[in-house]
Formats: C-alpha cells, structure tokens, sequence
C-alpha cells in the first residue's frame, strides 16, 4: 500500500473490486484513484477518466458533506464527509476472481467461470475494508523483469545468429556443387 496524501485514493484491503459505471457497462477494478464529477450541483464519485464509482446497490455514488461551524456554532461552509464517503464505496467479490476477463485500464468484466459480482454488506465487510489516502502499488519488481527481458532479447539475438550462421553454411554448400 502507498500512502499518497490525497483525499479521493482509496485501497482495498482484502480481496474485493470496486465497481464502476464504464459507460452503462458495470466494470471491476482495484484502482483506487478517483475524483470529483460534478453534474448539476451535485458531486459525485468518479474514477480518473470520469466513469462513475457504485455503492453497493449499484448506484453511482453522491459525495457525503458535512457543514463546518465556527466556534460560535454558526455555519460558515461545508466539506467532504470522507468518514460517510469510506462506508458508501461498494466493495464487491467474485466466486473465481481469476476468472475475470481483463479489460483496458486495469478494469476487470465478469465471465461464467468467476461469478457474478457480489457486494460485500455490512457483516461480509470485515474481510476486505477500505483504506483512504491510500492507493495500492504494482507487485511487479521492476529489477527482476529488466532482467528477464534482457534475457529474453539475448537468448532471441542468440537464435537470430544460428538462423544466421544456418543460411551461410547451407549458401556454402550450394556454391560448391
């Protein structure tokens, strides 16, 4: 998990997806990252490229807010309940996730073989939370797959010169016939 500092990055912990409303076409992901759409005086929950968060009903999700008080008590703006907002995000599950097929963006759609999604309510919402200001980081060692593909072109550069060396030989023998 990465810590990033800003508001609307979300992680999950656990196995769970969050869903998202990619053009009339529900989508899972586990990208956190998201931000603010606002339609009519009304700010909803989006991912970066404008595609709708849902909550657990499979609704796009309008952003909690709370009014802030002066010391007096007397209401002098509002901001975002970022509490309310945590507990509206749908986590959802699958019987198979790796049976999911991938899609562009790290966006995930359901097949046969993982299920349908299922949404995580308040008591199966212990085994996967959400965390804020928090994005989760690539598994991936970047050291150790510079290393493969360095392998990988020197083993092709290896074969390239046998096909090479193979053609010559064969040229060779031609000519002295």
């Amino acid at each position: 998990m990465l810590q990033t500092g800003n508001e609307f990055d979300f992680a999950i912990t656990g196995d769970g997806f969050f869903a998202v409303d990619d053009k009339g076409v529900t989508t899972y992901t586990r990208s956190g990252a998201m931000g603010i759409s606002v339609e009519d005086d009304v700010n909803y929950l989006c991912s970066l490229d404008g595609s709708y968060i849902l909550d657990g009903d499979g609704e796009k999700i309008e952003i909690p807010m709370k009014s802030v008080k002066d010391s007096k008590g007397n209401t002098i703006g509002t901001e975002t309940d970022f509490t309310a907002l945590q507990e509206k995000i749908g986590i959802y599950t699958f019987t198979n996730p790796y049976g999911l097929t991938p899609m562009d963006g790290g966006r995930f759609i359901p097949t046969n073989v993982s299920g349908q999604a299922v949404a995580l309510v308040d008591e199966n919402r212990d085994s996967a939370g959400i965390l804020a200001y928090t994005l989760e980081s690539s598994a991936v060692d970047m050291a150790d797959e510079m290393a493969a593909m360095m392998q990988t072109q020197k083993a092709y550069q290896f074969s390239a010169k046998i096909v090479q060396t193979a053609d010559q030989i064969e040229e060779i023998v031609n000519n002295l016939r």
